[in-house]
């Protein structure tokens, strides 16, 4: 199944039309990772940011949080389980029984 200018019709009547190069794997959102699908999905999903030339851009923000533009990093507690980001690593990790 190649997929070109393919026009996907919502409930509101509007249209998308996409063009792509690749055969998406499938159409399920947890069923493969092809750059078809990928793309896909990018086209038709919401997210508040967006890769261009492997830079992220702000779709939804008028800019990316920067701390020098006055974004702030705060300390929370973190529940048993729950996954953060190590400081000093930078590595996602799950915390640990106290």
């Amino acid at each position: 199944m190649i997929v070109k200018n393919a026009k996907v019709e919502s409930s509101a009547g509007k249209q998308l039309a996409l063009a792509m190069n690749f055969e998406p794997d499938g159409l399920y959102l947890y069923g493969g990772s092809s750059s078809g699908q990928e793309h896909f999905y990018a086209a038709i999903n919401e997210a508040p940011f967006d890769a261009l030339g492997y830079e992220p851009r702000p779709s939804m923000f008028e800019a990316l949080p920067r701390l020098g533009d006055g974004a702030e990093v705060a300390l929370v507690d973190v529940e048993p389980g729950e996954s953060y980001v190590d400081p000093e690593s930078g590595e996602v990790v799950d915390a640990d029984e106290p």
